[in-house]
């Protein structure tokens, strides 16, 4: 994941609420989202999020993200793949 740091903040969260009040909003709620998906094909949202993260991202061999990729194909094939994360609703 350290690749994908180059991306997103990782501390992007626990700031959140004080950036937020220092910007004039009132933070009132927040909930999470979950997120989970059982399939990896074209029409998915990891499928298109994992080809972002190699084509965008440095700091790593083509051929491991190549590798990486390929595994998720392989746990499709046999039923196996699975993806879960969380979208934050803030109010």
């Amino acid at each position: 994941m350290c690749a994908f740091d180059e991306h997103a903040h990782g501390q992007t969260f626990r700031g959140l609420p004080s950036r937020l009040k220092k910007a004039g909003f009132e933070l009132s709620r927040c909930e999470a989202i979950p997120f989970v998906t059982l399939t990896y094909h074209p029409n998915t949202y990891v499928h298109g999020l994992a080809r972002f993260i190699v084509t965008k991202c440095t700091g790593f061999v083509m051929e491991e993200a190549d590798a990486w990729r390929n595994e998720f194909d392989d746990l499709e094939k046999q039923r196996a793949f699975f993806y879960g994360t969380n979208r934050f609703m803030l109010a």
